[in-house]
């Protein structure tokens, strides 16, 4: 039995939807009326002269009505622009989708929210926790103390899920519930003023970046649909065009493209310049969109492909954004430079590269460690490059690519093996290193880092290492921690919290750059691999404390990890690991730590060799 048959069969679950009466676009009154509309059609001067004249007429004779369809019948019909798919195209997308992937994760998101009032406590979460009351207000913090909550209820997210379930489901209470939040959240936000503080505009476009990259993927899922009202389509026509100009004038002000937020704010501002054509200032849009694209490859990718940011989970959402922006821009007849992609292949490259043998990120930086593997199939479709793991499609690769792209790979699997990545590889614009004992998912891989900090996303953890091995972290970086001024926040990020040299129990210095670092990069030795690294990042403390770090890898299971500290005065210092707390045995008197786990499988080793002088000690 279908869903759609499911739902339909038990009327009586309508009773549980909490979506509110009203408002709706239609009823908002001065909030939106035939102001607004002349509004909108003022910049609407590149729209062909009959519809252009066709909706003045309607406004000349106080029939918004008849200026509301007539602009719903040219959105669904235009060719002037397009979007990844085509309006009369989402439901047979949808089908597809339905037939051949799972939705239960859409579905439960959007019953969440239009039955449950439950909505999610920060971006990309899992699931929906925060309860929130029929009547949404949009600037209502107490709901949760998580500091991105605010911003997360109003990115809206779920609006795809809410449209793509109208579309799989039939049930019009997932619609009712997108017209109602439409039109309240653009009741309360009527008009939109840039932060007093000009450091603060980022931020702010960040947040409007993400919702016009929701907003339209949720209207053109619904824009072919008979639930989809004329004067829902004026008013989200109305906001975008109120949210491109806040974006253009966020880009304009941009002069720090270090940030991965600037790609965000770049990318929604090209997509409302490409679909937006009609708009005086689309054209405007377009180029300032691209421009600051590309400034922000520049920013935020070394030439080699690495991320500035230093953490994986955002390089993950850099190329994502970027992919999709290249993809948009192929459809609307737009070119790249070609300096540009090559280095966004270079991204893929360095992504692939880190990742752990199992598919997972590896926790540097602020990432989270899941698997990244789905990630490489609209990269190679969209990139044209075979080496990268394919996996099955996942629903959005359908929706961004075409079913007839992503057909030949429904039979892959969800999780595809990564392939043959070599033994080595060198990041050395990022100071990222890696060595491994070979491509299956049980290799033990070396993820060593001898590179900046990496901006607000990096850690403080210079000449850190993390060792993965048999599926699992055996000597691990932390991660991520939710982003707050919490001490667990703080430890997160220190030096200590790494498996590195700390001097004094002191984070090191935050080197925006590689000119205090020096490292001999991967070379052979005695059967193995080895790197050696320092830096000068504690030199702000007294005696200038110059640490360095040597590796040697057997290519298998064995390390040699030899550390200095050289001062001009007596310091003590510190050397970290993290490994599994679980039948963990340590004796540091004698600087010994080795694991226990039953499954005999990664169990790990360290045994410290002490200089004469030299003493250990918890």
């Amino acid at each position: 039995m279908s869903y759609r048959a499911a739902f339909e069969s038990l009327e009586e679950r309508v009773l549980l939807a909490q979506t509110p009466a009203a408002p709706r676009p239609d009823t908002l009154g001065a909030a939106f009326d035939k102001t607004e509309r002349q509004a909108l059609l003022a910049r609407l001067t590149m729209i062909s002269a009959g519809t252009y004249n066709s909706l003045k007429a309607s406004l000349d004779a106080n029939n918004v009505n008849a200026f509301d369809n007539t602009l719903l019948s040219y959105m669904r019909s235009r060719s002037t622009a397009s979007f990844f798919f085509a309006p009369g195209n989402a439901q047979t997308i949808a089908n597809y989708v339905e037939s051949n992937m799972s939705v239960a994760s859409q579905l439960t998101k959007a019953n969440n929210v239009t039955d449950n009032r439950l909505f999610p406590e920060q971006s990309s979460v899992g699931s929906y926790t925060i309860s929130l009351p029929a009547n949404i207000n949009w600037s209502d913090t107490s709901p949760s103390d998580n500091p991105e909550f605010l911003s997360a209820l109003n990115r809206q997210e779920w609006w795809v899920d809410l449209a793509q379930s109208y579309l799989y489901e039939g049930n019009p209470k997932y619609s009712t519930e997108l017209l109602y939040q439409l039109a309240d959240w653009s009741f309360e936000n009527q008009t939109f003023t840039l932060p007093a503080k000009a450091s603060q505009y980022a931020s702010y476009g960040f947040d409007v970046s993400l919702r016009v990259e929701n907003w339209l993927m949720a209207y053109y899922s619904i824009l072919g649909s008979g639930v989809w009202t004329a004067s829902a389509n004026s008013l989200m026509l109305y906001k975008l065009m109120q949210q491109g100009d806040v974006l253009h004038a966020v880009a304009g002000s941009l002069t720090d493209f270090s940030n991965n937020r600037t790609i965000s704010i770049a990318r929604s501002l090209l997509y409302l310049g490409n679909l937006l054509p009609e708009l005086n200032t689309g054209a405007a849009w377009e180029d300032r969109g691209r421009s600051t694209l590309y400034r922000s490859i520049d920013g935020q990718l070394y030439a080699d492909g690495s991320h500035r940011e230093q953490s994986p989970g955002y390089a993950v959402l850099v190329i994502d954004d970027l992919v999709e922006a290249y993809k948009l821009d192929q459809i609307n007849g737009n070119s790249w430079d070609a300096g540009k992609l090559n280095v966004v292949k270079k991204a893929v490259d360095a992504l692939w590269q880190q990742l752990s043998p199992n598919g997972n990120r590896p926790a540097l930086g602020d990432t989270y460690r899941i698997n990244a593997s789905t990630l490489f199939l609209k990269a190679a479709v969209v990139l044209g490059e075979s080496k990268w793991p394919e996996a099955k499609p996942r629903g959005r690769d359908v929706y961004v690519l075409g079913t007839a792209a992503v057909n030949p790979y429904l039979g892959n699997p969800v999780l595809p093996a990564l392939g043959t990545r070599g033994g080595t590889y060198e990041l050395e614009a990022s100071g990222n290193y890696l060595m491994r004992s070979g491509n299956d998912v049980n290799a033990r891989q070396v993820n060593f880092k001898a590179g900046p900090k990496g901006g607000v996303h990096g850690h403080y953890d210079l000449l850190n290492f993390e060792f993965f091995g048999y599926g699992r972290p055996l000597i691990a970086d932390p991660g991520a921690y939710v982003y707050d001024s919490s001490a667990t926040r703080a430890f997160v990020e220190s030096t200590k919290a790494h498996n590195t040299i700390g001097v004094a129990d002191t984070n090191h210095g935050s080197l925006a750059n590689s000119n205090s670092i020096y490292t001999t990069g991967l070379t052979s030795v005695a059967g193995g691999t080895m790197i050696s690294a320092g830096h000068q990042a504690y030199f702000h403390l007294p005696g200038t404390p110059y640490v360095s770090r040597s590796i040697w890898y057997d290519g298998n299971n064995t390390m040699v990890v030899v550390d200095f500290v050289e001062s001009t005065q007596a310091r003590n210092w510190e050397q970290s690991f993290t490994v599994e707390n679980r039948n963990t045995y340590r004796d540091l008197g004698s600087g010994l730590i080795y694991t226990r786990n039953t499954d005999g499988l990664g169990n790990v080793r360290i045994q410290s060799l002490l200089r004469p002088g030299q003493g250990a000690g918890a």
